[in-house]
């Protein structure tokens, strides 16, 4: 499928034939879990069970919309249509980008929904262990995402950054009502809680911005403009 060039600044991308890399799925449910990879493994099995019905309930869905980058003063960054989004490390994150796309991917609900009601019928492995798969895989749709956008859209030695979105490091999460007035989440069956939570759980909102090839390279850190050493989402 291919983007629509004309599209910047106006034209709302649904799409709906995203891939999620449930190889990567089931690898880094397994890594972040402590699972020794053996076929003998009961837990392991699990996992594997889990990763394989997390693949039968998901359905993948993004929504996005290419956004010039007007500004950025004191720690703010201003897009076209005058909506200003906070954050430092935001912004140093995004400066000397040419553009962003603010998007939002979604799995849908049903694998949240299977992981409760296994937990509510006594099967808490099986149920944590669907949730934790449904977590990764919304993770592989974003950056999926981002893949695919820069295959469209990066042709000319561009590069792009890793999805970033509210919550992380200092960008206040209260600003996901920003990008769900520029998205409009209903589009993909995602609304916002009172608390800024997105439901589905198993949704990902942000930003992925372009630059010149060597803003964004693989030899520099997706994650080394951020201080938190600790975070679970912290990449090489």
């Amino acid at each position: 499928m291919m983007f629509v060039k004309i599209w910047y600044n106006r034209v709302h991308m649904v799409i709906t034939d995203m891939t999620i890399d449930w190889k990567w799925v089931e690898k880094t449910l397994l890594e972040k879990e402590r699972i020794t990879p053996s076929a003998a493994n009961a837990i392991s099995k699990s996992a594997r069970k889990s990763v394989d019905m997390a693949k039968d309930l998901a359905r993948p869905k993004a929504v996005l919309l290419k956004k010039a980058l007007r500004s950025f003063d004191n720690g703010c960054m201003q897009l076209a249509g005058g909506i200003e989004f906070s954050g430092r490390t935001l912004s140093s994150c995004m400066n000397g980008a040419d553009h962003v796309y603010v998007f939002l991917v979604t799995i849908g609900p049903s694998v949240e929904a299977e992981a409760s009601s296994l937990m509510r019928s006594g099967e808490s492995l099986a149920g944590y262990l669907l949730d934790r798969a449904g977590s990764f895989a919304v993770e592989s749709l974003a950056d999926t995402l981002g893949s695919r956008i820069l295959k469209e859209d990066g042709r000319k030695g561009k590069s792009a950054s890793m999805p970033f979105s509210p919550g992380y490091c200092d960008w206040p999460i209260e600003e996901q009502i920003k990008l769900d007035k520029i998205l409009g989440f209903s589009r993909i069956g995602v609304r916002l809680t009172e608390s800024c939570m997105m439901a589905p759980r198993k949704s990902i909102s942000g930003l992925i911005a372009i630059g010149p090839a060597k803003l964004y390279s693989k030899a520099r850190p997706r994650c080394g403009i951020c201080t938190m050493k600790n975070c679970g989402y912290r990449r090489a």
